[in-house]
């Protein structure tokens, strides 16, 4: 970290990591893929590979004005399209983003629906299947309350062919030693035969921390076509039924 003009700091952050592994009967590669076991393709009488993909770096900025700071996030990692072995490791955007005194955020961020604050710790680069996890481009606001309250409404891109955008909102408490979040999502998008359907979901999150250095979490998350936003989800729709 280091000041780069008058009321303004620069970050420079991100980590390397390497990974080694072995598959004995089905090759799941660096991302632990549980779906390819049983699938004759990826059938294998042993394979060791080798990752890097997990890596990432970025660049964050804080400029103080009259009207509060104004903070950019640039991140990246390795793991873009073009190159699904890991061995083959790409450029990929995770974050850009603009936020304007900690309530106006423009860019590529989390999107609003998912519970970042009680996300779990995970080794694996794609966590617990089933959690919301998605970086979308976005217009944020954000009010805090104060008390620990703090309540968030946004604009987002909807994946897939949809003309219009995604519309969420999200309140939550953090206290002395718990936190919860309610999330809220509605928009349309187009389904695999072209037809324009309805999405909507709902998420419920919390954390406790019931002994020092201790957390449990929990998250319930239910709606229509939202197999988009989730870990492991696929597709939205099949045969024009959305999931």
């Amino acid at each position: 970290q280091f000041s780069a003009f008058e009321n303004t700091t620069i970050e420079l952050y991100g980590f390397v990591r390497t990974e080694a592994f072995y598959d004995f009967d089905f090759a799941q590669g660096d991302l632990t893929r549980a779906g390819r076991v049983g699938d004759p393709d990826f059938a294998t009488d042993g394979e060791f590979d080798t990752s890097v993909r997990v890596s990432r770096f970025g660049l964050r900025s804080q400029t103080g004005t009259d009207i509060g700071n104004i903070d950019t996030q640039l991140e990246f990692d390795l793991f873009g399209s073009g190159g699904d072995e890991s061995t083959s490791p790409n450029l990929s955007l995770r974050h850009a983003n603009i936020t304007i005194a900690d309530t106006v955020l423009l860019g590529q961020f989390w999107t609003n629906f998912m519970p970042i604050q009680h996300y779990p710790t995970t080794a694996d680069f794609n966590g617990p299947v089933g959690i919301s996890f998605a970086r979308v481009p976005q217009a944020r606001y954000t009010f805090n309350s104060g008390g620990g309250l703090q309540f968030s409404t946004s604009i987002e891109e909807a994946a897939g062919g949809s003309s219009d955008p995604v519309v969420t909102a999200a309140g939550s408490y953090t206290g002395s030693a718990f936190s919860v979040r309610a999330a809220v999502l509605a928009g349309t998008f187009e389904d695999d035969l072209g037809d324009e359907q309805d999405t909507t979901g709902v998420t419920v999150s919390g954390n406790v921390s019931p002994w020092q250095g201790g957390t449990l979490s929990a998250t319930y998350i239910n709606g229509e076509g939202i197999g988009n936003l989730l870990i492991g989800g696929g597709a939205r729709s099949v045969g024009g039924e959305v999931n």
